[in-house]
């Protein structure tokens, strides 16, 4: 609808008796009868015929001008709700994952609210779910706002009332109109309103009411809220162990029968009691069955008798199995430094127990091998003829190169090729480290445990290295003489540590630090290790197993994406999974029936005591403020008119 803000300046439109009167009051000039101008007779009747012309213009581009301010002083406004409705509406609609199990009394609400929506009557909805959204302004259209609220009614995300209630009341001050309703439609679950006692009172808002479900009727739920592997690496057939929480949150104890399922196939059956709003946590061991590396789709799954809410009875979890990284060595056989390097990398006890057959020795015969390779680790660079090459390649590849100082010719000029200098090849006396990068990802760790070890170590005939200006020095001597340097070079790193694992250098290899420091470092070496999060339901890939639950017929969806590690909700055939909702979503505790909304509000006392009287224009104003209006066309009209004028009148002959 269409309509004017402020209606008393059209009077403005008299304003055109003003260049009309002046036009009728202009007096024609009288012709004298002097025979000296006789001849020039015709030629002003020529010029004048043209002058009335250019002055029928300029008084039309006059009256335009008026009319146009007068239109845009009167502030016109097009829009589908009236200026001053006779009441607007915030419609909150709670769109969290536990409004599922109360979709139709939901879907039931938001009709019968929508029922009175008309320009006199418009409303405004607000989804409540992780993210505020709204539908856009005021509105009376009845078709809009149902597809907006439908499209959005259930999420699998938390909300939260507090912050939104404080948006809504400020929402209404752009409207004039004396009621002011707010109408929350929620399953009165109790979660949303945390933090309600601290929300100042609402001053805008005259009336607030919820509607949804039934009042303070607790719906018995059993949910598992966890389920994850233990350990950060698996490898194929290696036995898992599954962190598992399963919550009752009823008021009795129930028996619950829980199922896991890898790949599916059922690993594991078991029977529980979970006493009364209480939770059972236990570590699962389970057999890998998978004897490839890949990753694994895994679910847990209960069934209970008390449980009216089913859809979260499953939760989703995945094993990223990591293939070992292949690492190329360069001692000879024999030499201390490599058996001590194979011990630190294939020891047992460890994901890395399948290691060994993926360490191999560089040779000429395996140096086209090598250049594909994660990790090469470099004593001595004369095992193979040009060792430059093949680490340049390795590296442009994205893999990790490791120098283990020696003092030789070769080791002098590989590490020239990576712009290192060598100041001095041996400094005297014995070391200790001083300077730790406990920021960088090879020494992290540490700061949980022991950090301290580290600086108790001894070395010996250490050299005095000097890097190229990219590198970062992670270790250095008491001297300041760097220990353990990185570099990035092509799409790789390269690790330059002064020392070997040596006895003849240091006595490292005897300390606790020296296992964990190797494994890690061919572990963020290692670019297998993607994990993999993403698995599709129609069977092409890994496929999820389709017993959660029906909600409702959903449209076909072949090849639809889970994200294990994402909360969602996705169709998929006639079936729609919730992958993993957020774990408090799942206390069904209801909000007390002896709540009040209304203490929500503020009182007439407070009202009165902060209220800051406005004119009725500035009520106006802000009635219109957000209100789609066109005076600005108008007033350029205007500005164009009074340019036109001024330009015909200089044009003018007078007389």
């Amino acid at each position: 609808m269409t309509g004017l803000a402020f209606p008393a300046y059209l009077f403005g439109f008299f304003l055109i008796l003003i260049p009309l009167i002046l036009h009728r009051m202009k007096r024609k000039p009288t012709p004298r009868p002097y025979p000296s101008f006789f001849f020039l007779k015709k030629t002003i009747l020529r010029k004048q015929r043209r002058n009335n012309l250019r002055k029928y213009l300029i008084l039309l581009f006059r009256c335009l001008a008026f009319l146009c301010l007068a239109w845009a002083f009167a502030y016109p406004f097009v829009s589908d709700t009236a200026l001053t409705p006779k009441d607007a509406t915030i419609l909150v609609l709670d769109s969290s994952f536990s409004t599922t199990a109360s979709r139709k009394q939901m879907r039931s609400a938001l009709k019968s609210a929508l029922t009175n929506v008309s320009p006199e009557h418009p409303m405004l909805i607000a989804s409540a779910t992780g993210q505020i959204q709204w539908s856009g302004d005021f509105s009376s259209d009845r078709n809009a706002l149902e597809s907006w609220a439908m499209n959005r009614i259930n999420s699998c995300q938390t909300s939260s009332f507090p912050a939104l209630l404080a948006m809504a009341d400020s929402r209404f001050r752009n409207i004039q109109t004396e009621r002011k309703r707010l109408l929350i439609i929620t399953d009165r679950q109790a979660l949303p309103w945390e933090g309600i006692a601290r929300l100042e009172k609402l001053r805008n808002t005259t009336t607030i009411r919820i509607e949804g479900s039934e009042t303070g009727k607790k719906i018995p739920n059993v949910a598992v809220v966890r389920a994850g592997i233990a350990g950060n690496y698996t490898h194929a057939g290696q036995a898992l162990l599954l962190n598992t929480e399963v919550r009752n949150f009823n008021d009795k104890p129930e028996s619950v029968s829980l199922t896991v399922e890898l790949d599916k196939q059922i690993l594991l059956k078991k029977n529980i009691v979970i006493p009364a709003n209480s939770a059972f946590r236990e570590e699962l061991p389970l057999k890998n069955p998978i004897p490839i590396f890949r990753p694994i789709p895994g679910k847990v799954r209960i069934t209970a008798e008390n449980n009216a809410v089913v859809i979260d009875d499953t939760r989703f979890f995945a094993a990223n199995p990591v293939l070992p990284p292949t690492v190329y060595l360069t001692s000879r056989p024999g030499e201390n430094s490599r058996e001590f390097i194979r011990t630190a990398l294939t020891s047992r006890g460890d994901p890395l127990d399948s290691l060994a057959s993926n360490l191999r020795d560089l040779t000429p015969d395996t140096a086209s091998e090598a250049v594909k390779s994660d990790v090469i680790i470099v004593k001595n660079p004369n095992v193979v003829k040009n060792m430059e090459s093949i680490l340049d390649q390795q590296l442009e590849s994205g893999g990790t190169a490791v120098i283990l100082w020696r003092n030789s010719e070769q080791m002098r000029r590989l590490l020239k090729h990576f712009g290192f200098q060598i100041r001095k090849s041996v400094l005297p006396g014995t070391r200790r480290l001083e300077l730790i990068d406990f920021e960088h990802r090879l020494f992290r760790d540490y700061l949980r445990l022991n950090a301290g070890s580290w600086f108790d170590i001894l070395f010996f005939n250490i050299p005095q290295l000097v890097p190229p200006q990219n590198a970062r020095v992670i270790a250095a001597f008491s001297d300041r003489a760097p220990a353990v340097i990185e570099t990035v070079r092509g799409n790789g790193h390269l690790f330059v540590l002064a020392v070997p694992p040596d006895p003849n250098y240091t006595n490292w290899q005897t300390f606790a630090n020296f296992l964990p420091f190797w494994r890690e470092l061919v572990f963020q070496a290692n670019r297998k290790s993607v994990i993999q999060t993403e698995f599709t339901a129609d069977g092409s890939h890994h496929p999820l197993p389709e017993e959660i639950t029906n909600l409702e017929t959903g449209t076909t969806a072949d090849g639809k994406t889970f994200r294990l590690d994402t909360p969602g909700n996705f169709a998929s055939g006639k079936y729609i999974y919730s992958v993993n909702p957020p774990v408090q979503e799942s206390d069904p505790t209801p909000l007390p029936a002896e709540f009040d909304p209304s203490s929500l509000l503020a009182s007439q006392t407070d009202l009165q005591a902060g209220n800051r009287e406005k004119t009725e224009q500035d009520k106006t104003l802000r009635a219109v403020a957000g209100k789609h209006s066109s005076w600005r066309i108008f007033l350029l009209i205007a500005l164009l008119c009074f340019l036109a004028e001024l330009g015909l009148a200089n044009r003018t002959v007078p007389g």
